[in-house]
């Protein structure tokens, strides 16, 4: 009597995790993030340019859908620091980087469209500049002027 119990209560178990594991949930927002494979792939997504880097490790690509536009974002490890390139067709913040040192985000602070490779009082790096419509932003943080300005070369 005890193995049967025993075996009734392991397939209830078994059916119940079945059950969840394949429940769909439709409630909720939705993901504003899509992975892809390439930087051509999200390159054709938002109409950016952005350049995988030869050497890179870690490497993804995602499109973030934002209410009139979407953000091209390559994350990549180039000689071990990690880096994070967007792009999108807009002159809204992209940056998604909030220093210490600004009321706000990067984007939403500084004014100028064109920024060559800017540390901040928290030791990040960052740029941006803009092709025709198109606008760039490259961050990282734990790296050197030195090292950021030559991946800012590659990635331009």
């Amino acid at each position: 009597m005890k193995k049967l119990l025993t075996i009734m209560m392991a397939l209830a178990l078994t059916f119940t995790l079945v059950a969840c594991t394949n429940e769909k949930k439709t409630d909720g927002m939705p993901n504003p993030m899509t992975e892809f494979e390439t930087a051509e792939e999200i390159n054709g997504e938002v109409g950016s340019n952005i350049k995988a880097c030869d050497g890179a490790k870690e490497e993804s690509f995602f499109t973030i859908s934002c209410a009139d536009y979407k953000i091209a974002q390559y994350k990549f490890d180039y000689d071990e620091v990690s880096y994070m390139l967007r792009a999108a067709i807009t002159k809204e913040d992209i940056s998604g980087v909030w220093p210490t040192d600004f009321d706000g985000t990067l984007g939403e602070t500084i004014k100028e469209d064109n920024v060559m490779p800017t540390e901040t009082a928290d030791g990040d790096i960052w740029a941006r500049w803009y092709s025709d419509d198109m606008q760039y932003f490259l961050y990282a943080s734990d790296v050197t002027l030195e090292d950021f300005t030559k991946v800012y070369d590659l990635v331009k």
